[in-house]
């Protein structure tokens, strides 16, 4: 990892800030404050250098190394170069980790970036200004500009909670500048990332995705450096908030998609989509699946042969799908051994980029179902472990 959270026992956030500016993640320059839509202008990020953190807690989730009480880690231009006790690290600057909990960055999963700005005017309580209603609305006004201020507000919100990966999910790519915009606003911020493209919320369900733009995008900005990588989000077969979008269109995109050989991603929670995608051979672990509701017994074991990754946004998926697609299957599908990682989905929706707050509803909604603590899957270290583990870095 780039570099690590560090959180005080009784003021958490508040040092994430701090910390997450001291490794310049929230300082842009000019050309960042006017949203270049293109990867033409780049806003300049500042150098990296070299700093140690002292006498932190360090949480390594790491086997051999395990937990230190009382720890240091050594950072070099964004790298983690050694993690030990009584480091030494002449020419580095200090960051006294006293009182402090140290531990990897958090790599987010699946979220709408784009929505971000919306928080304000989504409703739970009015059908009208839903999420669903008001992003299909909302999604063909927005601009480039639009787009590169929100993803940028989401991804610094992100920080502050110490995600340094994320997986932006794009599904309201309207024009190729709506792509551009989102990737230089990924950029611009210096975090790690996968950017999904997609379609735009008011594509007609019988239109393919842009395949051709989709190559130029992998083109343009895949980046050896490891912190940009470049995939796609697919539209789920199937009825709908618009209506059915059809299993040949989807078999033509992933057809597409796979000659590029980028990694896909999809919403999964839909009854009886498991087993539709399994009998058209478009599992795989190429294929990140989101939501893992409403999944039978046989479904579950489909995923677990076809080693395809589940992606959870326990959040969302107890505020706004319980009812229609069931319970959380986390339990099921990380007894089978499925890949597993978690997600923000939209903090437009769910007003917050809390990755805690995610890591404690996942572990709330297992401890429900499993009943005595004693007998709970979700342990914060397996919590955590699953977000190491998560399937979307950024290649």
């Amino acid at each position: 990892m780039a570099c690590q959270c560090l959180f005080h026992r009784r003021g958490a956030f508040k040092f994430a800030g701090a910390f997450a500016a001291a490794c310049g993640f929230l300082r842009g320059s000019a050309a960042a404050q006017t949203a270049p839509a293109s990867n033409n202008v780049n806003a300049q990020l500042p150098t990296r250098g070299e700093f140690i953190v002292r006498g932190g807690h360090v949480l390594t989730m790491d086997p051999v190394l395990g937990d230190l009480p009382v720890g240091d880690i050594h950072v070099r231009d964004g790298a983690i170069v050694a993690v030990g006790t009584n480091l030494t690290a002449p020419v580095a600057e200090v960051i006294d980790g006293r009182d402090m909990i140290v531990l990897p960055g958090f790599v987010e999963t699946h979220w709408h970036l784009w929505t971000t700005a919306l928080r304000m005017i989504i409703r739970a309580d009015e059908p009208k200004v839903g999420y669903f209603p008001l992003t299909i609305r909302i999604g063909a006004l927005c601009t480039p500009q639009d787009a590169y201020q929100s993803v940028r507000l989401g991804v610094a919100e992100g920080l502050l909670s110490g995600i340094t990966t994320v997986h932006n999910w794009s599904h309201n790519t309207v024009t190729p500048e709506h792509a551009d915009a989102e990737i230089q606003a990924l950029k611009d911020t210096g975090v790690r990332a996968r950017f999904s493209y997609g379609t735009s919320q008011g594509l007609p369900l019988s239109s393919p995705m842009n395949l051709a733009d989709l190559a130029r995008v992998q083109r343009e900005w895949s980046t050896g450096d490891g912190m940009l990588g470049i995939g796609a989000c697919l539209r789920t077969p199937g009825p709908g908030p618009r209506g059915e979008f059809p299993m040949d269109v989807l078999r033509d995109e992933m057809e597409g998609i796979r000659k590029l050989d980028l990694p896909m991603t999809m919403h999964g929670g839909s009854k009886n989509l498991i087993d539709l995608l399994a009998k058209n051979k478009l599992l795989g672990s190429d294929l990140l699946m989101v939501h893992p509701q409403s999944l039978t017994a046989e479904e579950r074991q489909l995923v677990a042969e076809t080693k395809t990754p589940y992606s959870t946004a326990p959040v969302i998926e107890m505020s706004y799908s319980a009812v229609r697609s069931g319970y959380i299957q986390y339990a099921e599908l990380n007894q089978l051994g499925v890949q597993l990682g978690l997600s923000i989905d939209s903090s437009g929706a769910s007003a917050s980029a809390d990755f805690f707050n995610v890591m404690r509803a996942l572990m709330w909604s297992d401890w429900q179902r499993s009943g005595a603590p004693q007998i709970k899957a979700a342990t914060p270290g397996r919590v955590g472990h699953d977000r190491r583990c998560s399937p979307h870095g950024p290649g």
